[in-house]
């Protein structure tokens, strides 16, 4: 097996591949980092520089594993980086709390043994939203932690976390080692010690956000975005398969008292969509990303717009703490471990992987979620038939 080397002095980053069980060798690169990024985009420019990393620490050993990385926050078209003293800290954090920014961490990988090497490249991107901080809540922040080996002087994992309000991407990019990127780099380069990421990984999650619902920070494999795209998928196939009412009035109903009560809930970040369906049973569904389905059962049965308005509410409720989203994830959950589980015991019985068949499960829970009594069936079917197996 060959041996993992960290390209790296970060102590966040050692900290993380401690963390995972990964045995690994530091050789701090000896390369200035590019610190404009000319033509390039954030992502390119994050690349370059891990990749020089990458192959300044490879020129120094026979064999192994090189982890490169280099992180950037950016926020209006400025970059920032590690500051250059306490006062350029005290600058930019102060900075960087006034409103949202996006931190980009470039990976490079290098595989070195008989065959020659082998360089992969990728980055993620995750937006961070933080409280606006007064001066003396920043003294009082660097009496406790050291800024200068941090991009945008603060760190997520430690006492930074006290005012990052929330994040919307991977939070182990934030602390300067996306994980899950980093795993599906070892994945192309076929190196097998790494396998175990996989659970780890699904398990914990990769984007973190504080759920106002409740109350709680909660991990999610689905950013807010991904969400939205997952909704608005599954709408298309609702219009392909379900009929939405003909009437401008039922349609105009629910759609104003629901945009009311969307407008006062505790998540904004998304647009709400409120539809009325052709459908006598007595019922009203959410889906991730702002759907709500009414029936026009439901709208002959209940007796004023305060009923429909508490139906409305327990559905957009639904939305805010996310539940078909946690759903999904703890059936992705089970089946992953469940996979994990049926190869291991195929190395023992047989003492080589097997090709073995990973089932659909997909977002097939999030519709099911709250809607048993309307017949999803058709929807459900046509997404078995668009979604590749996994």
């Amino acid at each position: 097996m060959l041996r993992i080397y960290l390209a790296s002095k970060s102590k966040a980053r050692k900290e993380l591949l401690s963390k995972f069980g990964l045995k690994f060798q530091v050789i701090p690169a000896k390369v200035r980092e590019k610190k404009q990024r000319g033509k390039l985009s954030y992502p390119q420019l994050v690349k370059y520089n891990a990749g020089n990393k990458a192959r300044d620490a490879a020129s120094r050993i026979k064999n192994g594993v090189i982890i490169a990385a280099d992180t950037i926050c950016v926020q209006n078209g400025k970059i920032f980086g590690k500051p250059k003293n306490m006062q350029d800290a005290r600058r930019m954090i102060k900075r960087l709390s006034s409103r949202p920014q996006r931190l980009y961490t470039g990976l490079a990988v290098i595989k070195k043994d008989a065959c020659g090497e082998k360089l992969e490249l990728g980055y993620e991107e995750t937006r961070v939203y933080m409280d606006k901080l007064s001066d003396a809540e920043i003294s009082d922040y660097f009496k406790q932690v050291s800024p200068m080996d941090k991009a945008g002087s603060f760190d997520i994992q430690g006492k930074g976390a006290f005012f990052i309000k929330r994040i919307d991407g991977c939070f182990y990019n934030v602390v300067g080692l996306p994980l899950r990127k980093l795993y599906l780099i070892f994945k192309k380069l076929n190196l097998k010690f790494f396998v175990f990421f996989l659970t780890t990984l699904f398990l914990c999650g990769c984007s973190t956000e504080y759920n106002l619902a409740t109350k709680q920070e909660e991990k999610y494999y689905y950013s807010t975005d991904k969400e939205v795209q997952m909704g608005r998928s599954i709408d298309l196939q609702v219009a392909k398969q379900y009929k939405f009412s003909a009437d401008p009035l039922q349609q105009k109903r629910v759609e104003d008292i629901g945009k009311k009560i969307a407008a006062v809930s505790d998540r904004k970040e998304i647009d709400y969509h409120f539809r009325v369906l052709e459908d006598e049973q007595v019922n009203a569904v959410s889906l991730p990303g702002g759907y709500v389905y009414v029936n026009i059962g439901l709208l002959d049965k209940v007796s004023n717009d305060d009923e429909l308005a508490c139906v409305l509410a327990h559905e957009v409720g639904h939305i805010v703490a996310r539940h078909s989203i946690k759903k999904l994830q703890a059936m992705q959950g089970y089946s992953v471990l469940r996979l994990l589980v049926a190869v291991a015991l195929a190395l023992v019985m047989w003492g080589q992987p097997q090709t073995l068949p990973l089932p659909s499960f997909f977002w097939v829970t999030a519709v099911k979620m709250n809607c048993s009594p309307i017949n999803w069936e058709r929807v459900m079917q046509s997404w078995l038939v668009m979604i590749p197996g996994g």
